[in-house]
């Protein structure tokens, strides 16, 4: 199964959210990184910035 360029699959789209609950929940809101969110789940910074879930 091919996916379109700048979509995310559905398993890194929960590893994402995955990794902003932890984010979240251990540094609060104001101090979570996009960086370290994104380096948990082994995506980087502009991928994410560019691609959105189809």
């Amino acid at each position: 199964m091919t996916r379109k360029l700048g979509t995310l699959s559905e398993d890194t789209y929960k590893k994402i959210l995955e990794s902003a609950k932890e984010e979240f929940y251990e540094k609060g809101y104001q101090k979570a990184s996009l960086r370290q969110i994104c380096s948990n789940a082994d995506v980087t910074t502009g991928a994410l910035y560019s691609m959105s879930l189809s």
